[in-house]
């Protein structure tokens, strides 16, 4: 019983190919193997953070290379910063009229191997365009889901994905020109993107 409750556990990790998309980034699963460390270094077992997994005030946060490989999985205390984020409520600097610019339009998030990722947001549906090296346009499409005023989960469209423990992204800043939106998970504090307003 133990064992298949430390194997079936899975933690949501990003690969480098996440900001290609919004949509669902791919999972890796948290098992004996993984390397998981403390803020003082010290190397844990799995069984040993058994109680963290889904406290509140607790993260993993996967700390990369240069190249963007998980070397290993830090667990640690939320900042108080940080618990407003996994909150279900808005981030305090967001006004409620500032976040309709970002539930519809048009917007773009630059990428460097490849054109811009264009998206087209509307009601409950996201459509994501980008050009592949061969100069063909391929088109993605997500379900969106508004969890509340600032957080919204995307679902790629024709396919049996759950979300049951999904990644959500929540919008932390909305400038004229642009927002930010910060990947969060049940136990998971991720990346930053900034995705542009095609005005």
């Amino acid at each position: 019983m133990k064992n298949a409750f430390f194997t079936s556990l899975v933690v949501l990790l990003f690969t480098n190919g996440f900001v290609y998309s919004q949509g669902q980034p791919k999972s890796i699963k948290l098992t004996e193997r993984t390397t998981i460390k403390d803020t003082l270094g010290n190397i844990l077992k799995l069984s040993d953070c058994s109680e963290y997994i889904n406290a509140d005030g607790w993260i993993f946060q996967p700390e990369k290379n240069e190249q963007g490989k998980v070397l290993y999985v830090l667990l640690r205390k939320t900042t108080k910063a940080e618990s407003e984020l996994f909150s279900k409520t808005s981030v305090s600097a967001i006004k409620d009229k500032e976040i309709k610019t970002v539930k519809r339009g048009k917007f773009f998030l630059p990428t460097t191997e490849e054109g811009d990722l264009r998206i087209r947001r509307r009601r409950n549906k996201q459509i994501e365009y980008r050009t592949n090296s061969n100069g063909v346009t391929v088109k993605s499409k997500f379900r969106i889901v508004w969890s509340d005023d600032t957080s919204y989960a995307l679902t790629p469209i024709g396919t049996d994905v759950e979300n049951s423990n999904e990644l959500r992204y929540k919008v932390v800043e909305i400038s004229d020109d642009y927002y930010i939106a910060r990947v969060i998970g049940e136990n998971y504090l991720g990346e930053t993107i900034k995705v542009f307003l095609n005005k």
